[in-house]
């Protein structure tokens, strides 16, 4: 029996892959939580007030399922889903407002060095499906041989690029790998598309190229505002290392507050995990992705069937995250990855 509905997921909103608009909507708590589970002794609830920092999209999706389905609820947690944006996430966590959010490990690089204390608790996906897309009637040649996609970036030279946030860890990597295909700082224009700010940059014909991913992207060349060029992890391999594109962290003030908490959350997200990858639920899947904010397309099945996703923490891709991180001056030094995952969580 499907236990979603679209008022339960909708608090996660709408926003596109990368950034988010300022929203401050009420809490959405999910089912209310059973007295045992299978996997330990859930008699004592606990809650969690979340956020993705950018609701629908599909590095985030098994935390939409694990609501949808009540693993949650069945790890006897009361997850409360709570509206914001990208840019307010590190506040609203060292403030306390959140207990728990999801991102990709090089930006939850920023928030460590800022002094937001975190410290992640499950893993979620092992994808980076970044793309660049050209807009309509602008020339990006696609990659050919070794070092091609430095012809691709090349090639936006004297031209704007539209990204979540120029200052954001997209806007910092977009910046690196034009250095690298020899294109310098004020030989192009980064232009801030958050949101449905991308579709309306480029249908105005403000930007001749978009980064964008996480499904968002599918519906803008769906619909013939843009061409795909590449997607930034098959056309540029050792961009971002063997890093896990996203994972959940908490807060170290809630995980000493309520105790199990880090592996429960792990739990749930593993049986999440489970349920998304048998293809027989693919057609659930997919509407609860789109309940949660996920753009509708023709390939949104084709592309949530390419996700692989694993709860369990990998070392080493956290590891690349942060070097990454500091490779593209997200941050200043390379943060040691192991002291970053919760006690009592799986990693490898």
């Amino acid at each position: 029996m499907k236990r979603y509905t679209r008022a339960s997921l909708a608090a996660l909103g709408a926003l596109a892959m990368i950034g988010g608009l300022a929203a401050c909507n009420p809490a959405v708590t999910a089912t209310a939580p059973s007295s045992a589970s299978a996997s330990g002794d859930t008699s004592k609830s606990i809650t969690i007030n979340y956020s993705a920092p950018v609701a629908g999209a599909l590095p985030f999706l098994p935390v939409d399922v694990a609501l949808a389905k009540g693993y949650f609820a069945e790890e006897g947690i009361d997850l409360k889903v709570v509206q914001t944006s990208a840019q307010a996430l590190p506040a609203a966590l060292a403030g306390n407002q959140l207990d728990m959010s999801a991102d990709v490990v090089y930006n939850v690089g920023r928030y460590l060095q800022n002094g937001v204390k975190v410290q992640f608790v499950s893993g979620l996906n092992e994808n980076v499906d970044f793309t660049l897309l050209a807009a309509k009637n602008v020339d990006i040649p696609k990659p050919q041989g070794k070092d091609g996609w430095k012809a691709s970036f090349e090639a936006l030279r004297g031209k704007s690029i539209g990204v979540a946030a120029k200052a954001g860890p997209i806007g910092l990597t977009v910046t690196k790998l034009m250095s690298e295909a020899g294109v310098q700082p004020g030989e192009y224009t980064l232009i801030d598309t958050p949101g449905p700010a991308a579709g309306n940059a480029l249908s105005a014909g403000q930007v001749a190229a978009v980064v964008s991913g996480g499904g968002f992207d599918l519906p803008l060349v769906e619909h013939g505002l843009a061409s795909f060029v590449f997607r930034l992890d098959t056309g540029i391999p050792d961009i971002f290392g063997h890093q896990s594109n996203a994972a959940l962290f908490m807060t170290a003030q809630a995980i000493a507050a309520k105790p199990g908490a880090a592996e429960r959350v792990q739990k749930a997200i593993a049986k999440a995990a489970t349920f998304l990858q048998d293809p027989k639920n693919l057609d659930e899947v997919v509407t609860i992705a789109k309940a949660g904010g996920t753009p509708d397309s023709k390939a949104l099945r084709d592309r949530i069937s390419e996700y692989t996703y694993n709860a369990t923490l990998s070392l080493p891709g956290l590891t690349s995250g942060f070097e990454w991180a500091k490779t593209a001056g997200i941050t200043d030094s390379v943060i040691d990855a192991k002291s970053t995952i919760a006690q009592g969580v799986k990693a490898e």
